[in-house]
C-alpha cells in the first residue's frame, strides 16, 4: 500500500521556486556528477539532478532491465560489471547523484527561539511503498521502501455522483497522483552515522532534521531550507508502484497514485538555504 505518512489528504503539486535576479537565466538542473562533498555552499537556487528524467532513461533502456531469462544473481553480476553504462552524456550508472527534496506546498519550517533549534520541513516530505505494490520487488532486501517525494502532481481524470448507506448523494472526483520518489537504501548511511537502521520512515532524520542556529539565522533560513540527498543508484535502480485509495463518506474522492521510484544508496544528507546556497548541516559527511 502506497500512502503518505504525514497526511492522506490530496497531495498538491510541488512547485520548484527559484529566485531569479534581473537579467539572470533560471537555474537549470545539475547535469554533471556531484563531487562537491567538501563545499560549504552551493549555487544560489541549486536544483540538483532531475530525478524524473533519470527515471525515464532507466525505465526505457533495455540494458538496465532484468531479462525474464536472467536469474537475480545473473542480473546483479551483469549490472555490477557494467557500472560505466551511460545514463546521459555526462552521467553513468555509478555516478554520484544529488537530489533536492522540495517542501510540500503550504508546509512551514519551525523554530524554537528558546532552545535555538530550527526544524526542517522538507526533510519530512516522505512516503512509504510496500514491496507488493512494485515491479522488480524481487530485487529488494526489505519488504518496503522508505523515500522522499521529489515531485507530486495531481490530475482530475473523472467526476461521479455516489451515495452512502443512507442514500445521501455526494459528488466525487477520480484523481490521479503522479509522484517521482527517491527510494532510500539507508544501510550504508546508518553505518556512517553509527546508528541502527530503522523501519520508521523518519528513522534517519529524527532528530537529525534539526539545526542549531540563532534567531537572525533562522529568519533568513525560514521556509528557504531544503534537503539534499546524495548517493549512488543501487539495485534495482528504478521501480514503479501503483496504489488505489477507495472513497469514503468523509472523503468522497478516489485517488490513484502512480509512483516512479529511483532507488538510491544514501551517502550524505545536507540541509541548505535554496536562496543563498549556504549549507547549514551535513549528515554522514566525512572529511
Amino acid at each position: 500500500m502506497l500512502h503518505s505518512i504525514k497526511t492522506k489528504k490530496i497531495i498538491l503539486s510541488l512547485i520548484f521556486t527559484i529566485p531569479i535576479l534581473s537579467h539572470a537565466a533560471p537555474m537549470r538542473y545539475f547535469d554533471d556528477e556531484f563531487n562537491e562533498l567538501d563545499a560549504d555552499s552551493l549555487s544560489a537556487g541549486f536544483k540538483g539532478h532531475n530525478a524524473a528524467e533519470i527515471y525515464k532513461v532507466l525505465s526505457a533502456k533495455s540494458e538496465f532491465k532484468k531479462s525474464k531469462f536472467e536469474s537475480n544473481d545473473d542480473y546483479s553480476q551483469r549490472i555490477k560489471s557494467a557500472q560505466t553504462l551511460k545514463i546521459t552524456s555526462k552521467l553513468s550508472l555509478d555516478s554520484r547523484l544529488a537530489f533536492v527534496i522540495d517542501r510540500t506546498d503550504g508546509a512551514e519550517d519551525s523554530f524554537d527561539a528558546e532552545k535555538q533549534i530550527f526544524y526542517v520541513t522538507s526533510a519530512r516530505n516522505t512516503t512509504k511503498v510496500t514491496a507488493a505494490d512494485m515491479e522488480n520487488r524481487m530485487l529488494l532486501d526489505d519488504s518496503a521502501i522508505k523515500g522522499f517525494v521529489w515531485s507530486s502532481k495531481n490530475k482530475v481524470t473523472g467526476n461521479y455522483v455516489a451515495s452512502n448507506a443512507f442514500n445521501a448523494k455526494v459528488r466525487g472526483q477520480e484523481i490521479e497522483v503522479n509522484q517521482v520518489l527517491i527510494g532510500l537504501n539507508v544501510d550504508a548511511f546508518h553505518r556512517r552515522l553509527g546508528t541502527e537502521s530503522s523501519t520508521d520512515i523518519f528513522g534517519i532524520f529524527d532528530p537529525a532534521d534539526t539545526i542549531t542556529m540563532t534567531g537572525s539565522e533562522a529568519r533568513e533560513a525560514f521556509n528557504n531550507t531544503e534537503t539534499l540527498v546524495i548517493g549512488h543508484l543501487t539495485l534495482p535502480f528504478s521501480l514503479a508502484g501503483t496504489d488505489y485509495e477507495e472513497p469514503t463518506i468523509d472523503r468522497p474522492n478516489t485517488f490513484i497514485t502512480k509512483a516512479s521510484i529511483l532507488y538510491l544508496s544514501v551517502e550524505e544528507v545536507w540541509f541548505f538555504n535554496k536562496k543563498t546556497g549556504k549549507v547549514f548541516k551535513k549528515l554522514g559527511h566525512r572529511r
